[in-house]
């Protein structure tokens, strides 16, 4: 069969290439190696760059009526006093979501074939030839399975920068506040706490590759946070369904593909430093590599496209160094200490600061370096 474009990969990179493509009037087929509403391993937190990048594709009110809408958010120190604010968070289970994008997909005409496992793409002068399909291009988009990139012989990152495992566990009563906590064995990893009904959270931990906790074993490390108080004020009975997975971060890659065939999403290791965040920035990927071979001169142009996800990756890239410096440690091993920075964050100018942050509004000014924060906390 012939296409325009074949995207490998049917989770949120690849719809939004898909869903993209096909409202420019391509041929696209999605081959998805699973079946239908499969399970992956994730937050199910969408972020408001998420948000932004679903309406873009038309599916945010569709997405908005299976996801809980959280209106407000708790940061936990390791020691000392929370922070309070009110954010934007809607959660959805994964599943959920990536099924919803790809009926988006095949409604706006793309050919969506499940359980196909794509084992190499092959290039020539006129176009690529993936399993019995032939089109002019093709996006992989395969997550943190860089086995076809590898395969066309692209630099890769050789490995993950994090880490991370997450489960489903009753929560004693309706949440509408996502909790997250900063433990001092995973700094600046964390723990979270996101309802994703009245009765049930997604929780999880996670942490960095270069600055591992003395145990590395994440199921113990879950365990660890599921039995300490402030879990257990939430929580009640045991997870389900704990999955844990390997996350690629950082935009670290040295090439966006080739001329025919196009990367996206956790292949550029596009989920966000410090935050662990990932669907917003593989949803804006795939727009950008399909808006790309639209234009023409498709490598090109994708370079240049993606240059504009490097200030803000950036701005978390240096608040992570910073959470890292040993003088980091130092105060969240202080309750004192801790709570002097609780109250300066929980001043009008801290609360606006990070919700610029989390809105990714003023990232690249306020986390140019590492000292920026306290400068626009305090002056």
């Amino acid at each position: 069969m012939q296409y325009d474009v074949i995207v490998i990969g049917g989770g949120p990179a690849g719809c939004a290439a898909a869903i993209t493509m096909a409202r420019a009037g391509k041929k696209v087929c999605i081959l998805e190696k699973f079946q239908p509403d499969r399970d992956k391993s994730c937050g199910d937190g969408l972020m408001p760059d998420a948000q932004r990048m679903l309406d873009k594709l038309g599916v945010l009110q569709d997405v908005k009526k299976h996801a809980r809408n959280l209106t407000s958010a708790r940061f936990y120190p390791p020691h000392g006093k929370p922070v309070e604010m009110q954010l934007s968070f809607l959660t959805i289970p994964r599943a959920k979501l990536d099924q919803i994008l790809r009926d988006h997909a095949a409604a706006k005409g793309v050919h969506v074939e499940y359980g196909v496992t794509v084992k190499d793409v092959h290039e020539d002068t006129t176009g690529v030839i993936v399993e019995n399909h032939r089109a002019s291009y093709a996006i992989i988009a395969t997550g943190t399975s860089v086995a076809l990139a590898k395969k066309l012989g692209l630099p890769i990152s050789p490995v993950s920068t994090c880490a991370a495992i997450r489960g489903y566990h009753r929560i004693k009563s309706a949440q509408f506040q996502m909790t997250v906590f900063f433990l001092e064995d995973t700094v600046p990893g964390y723990a979270w706490i996101f309802p994703i009904s009245d009765t049930e959270a997604n929780i999880g931990v996670g942490y960095t590759l270069d600055s591992t906790p003395p145990k590395k074993d994440l199921k113990s490390l879950l365990k660890t946070f599921l039995e300490s108080p402030s879990a257990r004020d939430i929580l009640e009975g045991e997870p389900r369904n704990v999955i844990a997975a390997p996350i690629r971060s950082g935009l670290r890659f040295k090439s966006s593909g080739t001329q025919r065939v196009l990367l996206c999403g956790e292949n550029l290791d596009t989920t966000l430093p410090f935050l662990g965040e990932g669907v917003g920035k593989a949803l804006l990927t795939g727009v950008l590599a399909a808006e790309s071979i639209t234009e023409g001169n498709a490598q090109e142009n994708y370079q240049g496209k993606l240059q504009t996800l490097r200030e803000v990756h950036n701005g978390y890239a240096a608040l992570h160094g910073a959470c890292c410096r040993p003088i980091v440690k130092t105060v969240l091993r202080s309750p004192f200490l801790t709570n002097i920075g609780v109250s300066i964050l929980n001043t009008n100018k801290g609360r606006k600061l990070i919700a610029q942050v989390y809105n990714e509004q003023k990232s690249a000014a306020v986390l140019s370096s590492r000292w920026s924060i306290v400068k626009n906390l305090l002056f």
